[in-house]
């Protein structure tokens, strides 16, 4: 359930973890609240994460209606709606090449080639185009999936880890080893992976050439953990030290840049 405040009248204090305008615990990921969009005038505020329950407050609107249990009697004096209420068109982003490629600077719906896009790249992590505009002024994410294509040469690799949300990965060319659960498997073009919650898991690139990978996840919560890993650290793939902070995860990490991978011309789409 949630209630509406006016923006002026909310403070927030203290940390919260964010998702594309919404608010989550940063240490167990509930789900706290939905920040407003700039022309917006409120905030929802979930009430089951409030300390005291505000009893004055009674609904006005009950939503999903046509969802309702048989058992459930509808909310006394409050409208009966099948669905949210009614929103605005949806506008198109505009997009802009920031250096390596468009990327979208306004939230709204958006077609662009991969080979357009913008692109971040580094020699030991590989390159991955994710779509979004994470390092924008304002940022332009996506609230619920996260979506890229990443390419990894033979030997560069990604950091051993699990996350709180589920993923899923589908190589689109080149070969690769995965690490799962301090197994090993190598996969090639099509192969499938299926990750669950939780799941520990890392990439290798491996074979002759670039392997492509595209790469899904959900994004119900922020939490992640980064185990350590003797099969992952031989691979240059794991944490010296356990920890579920990205940024002590990070620390010692080549940092992504703004441009192309150097092997563009050997990819599918070049």
């Amino acid at each position: 359930m949630y209630a509406h405040w006016p923006i002026e009248a909310f403070e927030l204090t203290g940390e919260i973890s964010s998702y594309d305008g919404r608010g989550f615990c940063p240490r167990c990921g509930s789900r706290l609240l939905d920040t407003a969009d700039p022309d917006d005038t409120f905030i929802e505020i979930r009430l089951g994460s409030l300390d005291e329950a505000p009893f004055e407050l009674k609904p006005d609107d009950e939503i999903w209606v046509e969802r309702r249990e048989s058992w459930l009697p509808p909310v006394e004096g409050a409208a009966q709606r099948d669905e949210k209420r009614e929103s605005p068109p949806v506008r198109e982003a505009r997009l802009e090449d920031l250096g390596s490629g468009v990327t979208p600077v306004t939230k709204g719906w958006f077609v662009v080639n991969v080979r357009d896009a913008e692109w971040w790249s580094s020699e030991s992590r590989g390159a991955r185009c994710a779509f979004e505009n994470e390092y924008g002024d304002p940022p332009v994410e996506f609230g619920q999936l996260g979506i890229n294509v990443t390419i990894l040469e033979p030997g560069q690799t990604n950091l051993y880890h699990a996350e709180v949300n589920q993923e899923a990965f589908l190589v689109l060319s080149g070969e690769c080893a995965l690490v799962v659960e301090d197994e090993e498997r190598r996969l090639r073009p099509w192969d499938f992976f299926h990750a669950p919650p939780w799941t520990e898991h890392a990439f290798v690139g491996g074979g002759e050439g670039p392997c492509v990978i595209l790469m899904v996840g959900s994004r119900s919560g922020p939490g992640v953990h980064y185990p350590v890993s003797e099969l992952a650290a031989r691979h240059g793939a794991s944490v010296a030290e356990e920890t579920s902070d990205w940024r002590q995860a990070y620390a010692t990490l080549e940092r992504f840049r703004r441009e192309r991978p150097p092997n563009w011309a050997r990819l599918p789409w070049a």
